[in-house]
């Protein structure tokens, strides 16, 4: 009997140490960018001076702010991970994980990027109707061969990438100029 104490003990120890973990909000000094993506790992590309660049291109103020970029290959378990960590500001993945990532209720709206970009119309798999007022919106990006990204990098790949910013985002505007100019075609 004993025994079976110290064991439940231990188990209800386990318990309130492991819900003890990382809750807290994201970083508002870091600005996270994570590609799922077949967009090689060791490519030689300083993204975070690219995406600076992107920025002050915008107008903003990037002086304090530090930018996070990380290279992943397409993996479900690992874009799961990331989505119910909270960490991220923009996903980039690779668009077999569409099903995965395209959940309205975890990402921001980018509507505003349509103003500039009507012909982000063409993929009606990155908007989702709101139920309650029937309006539809759009949650993702499409980045083709032809977008400002993979032609700066000079890549071609087999299928497009898809970029979204989280709705948990501190950098909301800043996430949102980001997708808008690495979606532009000439």
């Amino acid at each position: 009997m004993r025994k079976l104490g110290i064991v439940a003990v231990m188990f209800l120890l386990l318990l309130t140490v492991s819900s003890c973990g990382k809750n807290e909000e994201m970083n508002k000094s870091t600005l996270d960018v994570m590609f799922l993506s077949n967009i090689p790992s060791n490519i030689n590309w300083k993204f975070d001076s690219y995406l600076r660049d992107i920025l002050v291109e915008g107008g903003f103020e990037v002086e304090d702010l530090e930018i996070n970029v990380q290279l992943y290959p397409p993996s479900h378990d690992k874009l799961t991970i990331e989505i119910l960590a909270k960490q991220v500001d923009v996903f980039i993945v690779d668009e077999s994980l569409k099903l995965i990532l395209m959940d309205p209720f975890g990402l921001l709206e980018l509507d505003s990027i349509l103003v500039s970009s009507p012909e982000l119309k063409a993929n009606p798999d990155l908007y989702f109707e709101d139920e309650e007022t029937g309006k539809t919106s759009l949650f993702g990006v499409s980045l083709t061969n032809d977008s400002r990204l993979l032609r700066d990098l000079g890549l071609t790949l087999q299928s497009p990438l898809i970029g979204v910013v989280t709705k948990g985002s501190p950098h909301k505007e800043k996430a949102t100029h980001i997708l808008k100019a690495l979606y532009e075609i000439e």
